[in-house]
């Protein structure tokens, strides 16, 4: 589901963010809608973003994420076109949760993850989400902000913390 863009917010992301943006926004366009091109799209975009191996694991992932994503959360995601030159400076509110969400797990925040995790799922937090953004962010470099460098992401669901 493609909505009007909110407010320009590209430029505020960091450079793991925009590289997968496109790609995020091929999948979500993909596993809502009948385009068939889009997949292959996503997968052409990872591979020349982070090479072939590592960017078909990483489109791999992305369509897993956004996949157990909408089917945890039972309705669609707003998302911009990848190709449309306007919607590149642009997010919509759920891409940026998105992305938000991704770049809090990179850096280990869990406090900061589960409400925006939370607020995607409408409070139904599946482990099959939350293995799913563990996977990928495992393949995408650490948050810059982060004051680890090298340590594992650790995010994990917490049974009866009442999100459910």
């Amino acid at each position: 589901m493609t909505q009007a863009m909110s407010e320009p917010m590209v430029e505020a992301l960091d450079p793991v963010e925009r590289r997968l943006l496109p790609v995020l926004r091929c999948f979500l366009a993909a596993l809502q809608a009948s385009a068939g091109r889009d997949w292959r799209q996503g997968y052409d975009l990872a591979a020349e973003v982070w090479g072939e191996g590592r960017g078909l694991a990483i489109a791999h992932r992305t369509q897993a994420f956004v996949g157990a994503l909408l089917q945890s959360r039972g309705r669609a995601l707003t998302h911009g076109d990848a190709f449309c030159p306007e919607a590149r400076e642009t997010l919509t509110t759920d891409e940026r949760m998105i992305l938000s969400l991704l770049a809090h797990i990179r850096a280990d925040e869990t406090r900061e993850a589960r409400p925006l995790l939370a607020l995607l799922t409408a409070g139904r937090i599946e482990g099959a989400v939350v293995h799913a953004a563990l996977s990928l962010c495992a393949l995408l470099e650490g948050r810059q902000t982060s004051s680890r460098s090298g340590a594992a992401v650790r995010l994990a669901v917490v049974p009866g913390s009442g999100a459910a």
